[in-house]
């Protein structure tokens, strides 16, 4: 047995991890604004996964009722991504990923209340440190006020996510998952966008636009999820 069978599924987290941290600067990147980008990138998302059903072999079909309940977290997915990007756009890559680090602490108690079970008195002292690093940030660079308040929705939001989906994964393949997801997030995103007049001049990506969001979408979203 060589390294890589040895420590394929540490060396598949680290890159998950990585893959997912890259997000954030493309979102810097990028210079539509946030809500176009999160269209964009669950449409490419979704499509990438039908793609990969369809080459695969694979039926996608589910009972109406979970695909309702995929669906539903799907707008939470597309809500949690906008907030994460538009505190990006307001303030920078580096004060989003430590608001969003506040998961932790929303994590360890929401958990325990949807399993129903005991607090963990680590993993919330873990979170208030978190937080407290959070307060640091706000007291010196209070100008970034706004994108922290996002990031911390954005925390909430991915937190309650990954409870969610947490439970999912272990009755239905993560992809199909995902694919449901990314087609509710789409018609979330959709709605909000016919009503508040989104798919304007705004929509349209130059040629780096184009490249970071195909990346975004594919790599950094349907392959890593």
């Amino acid at each position: 047995m060589n390294f890589f069978e040895r420590h394929r599924s540490l060396l598949t987290l680290h890159f998950t991890v990585l893959i997912w941290g890259f997000t954030g600067i493309l979102g810097s990147l990028i210079s539509i604004p946030a809500l176009q980008l999160v269209w964009y990138r669950v449409l490419i998302a979704g499509a990438t996964l039908a793609v990969y059903h369809w080459i695969a072999k694979k039926s996608v079909g589910v009972p109406a009722s979970q695909m309702l309940k995929f669906m539903g977290i799907g707008v939470l997915v597309g809500l949690h991504w906008y907030l994460f990007f538009e505190a990006i756009k307001v303030s920078t890559v580096s004060v989003t990923l430590v608001s969003l680090s506040s998961m932790t602490l929303f994590t360890a108690i929401l958990e325990p209340i949807y399993y129903r079970r005991k607090l963990s008195i680590g993993d919330v002292i873990v979170g208030l440190i978190i937080i407290l690093g959070i307060y640091l940030i706000f007291k010196f660079e209070f100008q970034y006020w706004l994108g922290i308040l996002l990031g911390l929705a954005a925390a909430a939001c991915a937190s309650i996510f990954s409870i969610l989906n947490s439970k999912l994964v272990k009755t239905t393949e993560p992809s199909i998952i995902t694919q449901y997801e990314m087609f509710g997030a789409l018609i979330g995103l959709s709605i909000v966008m016919l009503f508040s007049g989104g798919f304007n001049a705004d929509m349209a990506l130059n040629v780096s636009d184009f490249v970071f969001v195909f990346i975004l979408g594919s790599i950094c979203t349907a392959l890593a999820m």
